[in-house]
């Protein structure tokens, strides 16, 4: 009952605005899946996002009400926010002048023609959009869209090492601490499972460069105290990440994990044939800010962590950053 009375009063008040209104555009109910109807509008239309509609059932009663929360080219996704969907049905939509335009067309469902915009959940993008009555021009972003970014990673990398020296009749034993810095060149993949989470996989090239010195002629097989190792890796990645805003600038977290391959190695802290592929546990967290509405700059902090051993433990803190497309 007090659902009913909310949904009365408010298509009264829009109904109220839509009699200062013209009559002039038309929109054709393409197909609807849930709280959301494809509608096909006239190129020459000013659909815009936000704006209010009302849904017209054959009796014209008004049955629900609700906003434009997608637009590309001559069609437009809108959402249900009160009131249930009926067919037949017709749409008409409202603004806030008298000088504003509505339309009234007698729409007609059709579900077996045409999918729903490439994907419904998605946020698909024209560029620009014009916000009525104000004028002001507003950019929409594909934040829901597949992406590709290639980012610099700059490396900050620590390795302890339990080194042992060739003293007699008792060798003396020591944890050696390495660190290093190291820039890489990383692909990363995002494809989206929902509105809130994405699939992601990276694949680029990941050096790690430590070095450090012992007390003891622990390194390079017992003749030096000076411990190094410069790997060049292969790193191949998986992780999930969690949205945590949606906009211009898209916020979130993640966790996974990477495989590296070692394509060439030096080390005097290290036994050569040891390192071998290897993986680490990831997490991170970033921001995507959109600079158009294909275009954004990726930028995250993301913390390694290698399988350990009795004798190395070894860990990266990677900040990254570069240029993304959204498709």
């Amino acid at each position: 009952m007090f659902f009913n009375s909310r949904l009365y009063l408010s298509t009264l008040l829009l109904s109220l605005i839509f009699s200062f209104s013209n009559t002039s555009q038309a929109a054709r109910i393409i197909q609807q899946r849930d709280s959301r109807i494809l509608v096909e509008v006239d190129a020459t239309d000013q659909i815009f996002v936000d704006q209010k509609f009302l849904l017209i059932n054959s009796e014209n009663k008004r049955v629900a009400l609700g906003s434009v929360t997608q637009v590309k080219n001559n069609r437009a996704i809108l959402t249900i926010e009160k009131g249930q969907y009926t067919s037949p049905a017709t749409i008409r939509f409202v603004t806030n002048t008298s000088t504003a335009s509505t339309s009234t067309p007698s729409a007609t469902t059709n579900t077996t023609s045409e999918p729903i915009m490439d994907d419904a959940n998605s946020v698909s993008e024209v560029g620009t959009i014009t916000d009525e009555p104000t004028g002001r021009r507003r950019a929409v972003y594909r934040v829901n869209a597949n992406k590709f970014s290639l980012v610099a990673t700059l490396s900050s990398n620590n390795m302890i090492t339990k080194q042992t020296d060739g003293s007699n009749p008792t060798p003396n034993t020591e944890d050696v601490n390495l660190k290093g810095s190291s820039i890489g060149l990383t692909g990363i993949m995002d494809m989206p499972v929902n509105d809130w989470l994405t699939v992601r996989g990276s694949l680029g090239y990941e050096p790690f460069n430590v070095t450090g010195s012992s007390q003891f002629l622990s390194c390079d097989k017992l003749t030096s105290t000076d411990c190094n190792a410069y790997i060049n890796y292969i790193s191949g990645g998986g992780y999930a990440r969690f949205d945590l805003t949606k906009g211009k600038s898209l916020f979130w977290v993640g966790l996974g994990g990477t495989f590296k391959f070692p394509m060439s190695k030096k080390t005097t802290a290290l036994l050569e044939d040891d390192i071998k592929t290897t993986m680490t546990i990831a997490v991170a967290t970033g921001m995507d800010f959109f600079i158009s509405n294909k275009n954004f700059i990726p930028a995250s902090l993301e913390y390694q962590m290698f399988q350990s051993s009795d004798t190395v433990k070894a860990s990266i803190i990677m900040l990254r950053a570069g240029y993304g497309w959204a498709f």
